[in-house]
């Protein structure tokens, strides 16, 4: 973080009752490199989310695509847009071709992070995270059991390379 706003915020979530638990820490430059040598430029500190369960996304999403290019059921359409929702597993995208499947899931990126709240208590209200409410109205939102998938993760692997061929 930079700067006396970006400091109270994390400051803010550090008190947060539920910090603890979440595993959030603000720390100094130096720990924050210590824990992502990855880290440049110059910040004042860091919020450190312990329990985040973030990747890094440039590998992981090369990663990912190499497995799933392993199974005759997998297509990748790069430079694609999905415009529209037209049905319980059918998506248009920008070039006008419907896409249906098993599952839609639909992996907006950072984007659209400033139009969701990340904590149940604080509430998105701009021009965008009204239109995201509208959009989203009748679909239904995916919340997985972290704690389960921790516990089995490796036996659904096996499962979805079971059931793909992979």
């Amino acid at each position: 973080m930079r700067g006396d706003l970006e400091r109270a915020v994390a400051e803010a979530a550090v008190a947060r009752p539920d910090a603890a638990a979440r595993g959030y820490k603000l720390l100094a430059p130096g720990e924050a490199r210590a824990v992502n040598p990855a880290l440049r430029g110059d910040f004042d500190a860091a919020l450190y989310c312990e329990r985040d369960a973030a990747v890094e996304p440039r590998t992981a999403q090369l990663a990912l695509r190499a497995e799933l290019l392993k199974s005759p059921g997998y297509t990748f359409l790069p430079d694609r847009e999905v415009r529209e929702v037209v049905g319980e597993r059918a998506v248009r995208d920008d070039h006008g071709e419907v896409h249906t499947g098993d599952a839609v899931v639909l992996c907006t990126g950072a984007w659209l992070a400033a139009s969701c709240a990340s904590w149940p208590d604080v509430k998105a209200t701009d021009a965008d995270a009204i239109a995201l409410t509208e959009l989203m109205d009748g679909v239904e939102v995916f919340e997985p059991d972290w704690a389960d998938i921790e516990k089995n993760l490796t036996s659904y692997i096996d499962a979805w390379k079971e059931a793909t061929g992979s």
